[in-house]
């Protein structure tokens, strides 16, 4: 830690503490050169932070190495371990724990590196972990740290990464690859950032990821989820997603999910922000489909849809509808609009069959085939109208009329009327249609001048 301290002689002094490895305290000033002030800020590692004021009044920020103080338990060659419940390297209380080299271990819980409370674990190299139960960092305690700039993979039944069982607080940061199982449950106050690669590469599929805490995935970030015909990985998320970067499903076992397919990726119990700005399609797909995502309040969901509806559509004559949907359609990934989701998200959900049905009946034909039987029932009753008109003046009464005199010189008549409109389908497979309409339409007739 650092603090700023003054003198009898009210100067102010920066200073670093430094605890040895044997408990000792000792307290380490130190001063930018040439200048009246400096003021320490932070320190992680030997990297100290700050500003200083100088001669002339102006201040400004420093960044300096402070040596002597950081002696983390370190490897920078090949560390090999297969002797069951040892990790290759331990820390304890406070610990900071380096890796620049290569650690493997194959034996039974196993771990590459175990940590303890406060400790900051800190890999650049690569970290390999084979044996069932073992991890490739292990966070122990209260508010442990992993930052992780190379690799660290797990195989199946191992964790690339997890906390202890009295884990509170633990954070992860990721800019390297993690290619294998983890497992944070360290509370609502854990949280795990990533902007690197995460995901596991092995075969199969159906493997929860798991975030006590907040996850967030930065631009440069990529989860990666396998996705078989049994099942599929996903993220458990305890508090917030805040999502960014790529999600990248993978197919592992030449599997090619059909249209309409759906897969819950993600769930946070305390909502999910933001959406993946890119999503990328895997090599297995089926020709003519893609994975889209669809957000809710609290999940992500993957689902197989036609990779372009006009496409899906071409040559038939309900194609300029599937046109329409394309313009209309958001990039795979992006999270839709709320006219947008109202549309395309139950549209998503279906089959290719009831795609079919569905681009039938948004087609616009529909609506001129009603126009049309429409106008042919009111051409019915405006004939079945003309001809009491004429019978009024003398034609032959109409066929199926009924009609009797009425008060003040009217005539009252009755007639039934039906009939039956039959369109052929056309050559291009445009439907055709069938209507039918029938009833009893009534009126009086009279004079409206008086006598």
């Amino acid at each position: 830690m650092v603090a700023n301290w003054g003198g009898a002689d009210g100067s102010v002094h920066a200073s670093v503490l430094h605890i040895g490895a044997g408990g000792s305290e000792t307290w380490i000033d130190y001063a930018f050169p040439g200048a009246p002030l400096t003021s320490a800020n932070s320190i992680y590692e030997n990297q100290a932070v700050g500003i200083y004021v100088d001669a002339t009044g102006a201040t400004h920020g420093y960044s300096a190495v402070i040596p002597g103080i950081y002696n983390p338990i370190a490897n920078n060659g090949l560390l090999s371990v297969n002797t069951t419940n040892s990790p290759a390297l331990a820390g304890g209380v406070g610990d900071d724990v380096l890796n620049s080299g290569v650690i493997q271990t194959s034996a039974a819980n196993s771990s590459g590196i175990r940590s303890d409370s406060y400790g900051v674990v800190t890999n650049n190299g690569a970290i390999s972990v084979t044996g069932a139960g073992s991890a490739g960092v292990e966070l122990n305690g209260a508010y442990g740290t992993l930052v992780n700039t190379g690799s660290i993979a797990a195989a199946l039944g191992a964790d690339a990464i997890r906390t202890g069982a009295m884990a509170l607080g633990s954070t992860v940061v990721n800019t390297g690859t993690i290619d294998g199982r983890v497992a944070i449950n360290a509370g609502l106050t854990a949280r795990f950032e990533n902007s690197g690669w995460l995901g596991i590469s092995a075969s199969g599929a159906g493997t929860t990821h798991v975030v006590s805490g907040a996850f967030v995935q930065t631009s440069s970030g990529i989860l990666a989820l396998r996705i078989a015909s049994g099942g599929n990985d996903s993220l458990q998320v305890g508090g917030i997603a805040l999502l960014g970067g790529a999600l990248a499903p993978q197919l592992p076992s030449a599997y090619a999910p059909p249209i309409g397919q759906q897969y819950q990726v993600l769930s946070a119990q305390n909502g999910v922000y933001g959406n993946f700005a890119t999503l990328t399609q895997p090599a297995g797909l089926a020709a003519g489909t893609r994975f889209d995502a669809l957000y809710g309040p609290t999940i992500v969901d993957l689902v197989v849809t036609p990779s372009s509806y006009t496409g899906f559509a071409a040559g038939s004559w309900y194609a300029p509808v599937a046109a329409a949907l394309d313009s209309f359609r958001p990039a795979a990934g992006a999270a839709m609009t709320a006219s947008q989701s109202a549309i395309l998200a139950p549209l998503y959900s279906l089959n290719s069959g009831q795609i079919v049905t569905a681009l039938q009946q948004l087609a616009p034909i529909i609506y001129s085939d009603t126009l049309m039987v429409n106008r042919s029932t009111f051409q019915m009753v405006t004939s079945a109208i003309n001809n009491e008109m004429q019978a009024r003046r003398g034609a032959p009464t109409p066929i199926g009329s009924n009609n009797a005199e009425g008060p003040g010189g009217t005539t009252i008549w009755v007639s039934g009327a039906g009939q039956f409109v039959n369109l052929n389908n056309a050559s291009n497979g445009t439907p055709g249609y069938n209507g039918s309409s029938g009833g009893m339409i009534a009126g009086i007739d009279g004079s409206p001048l008086p006598g």
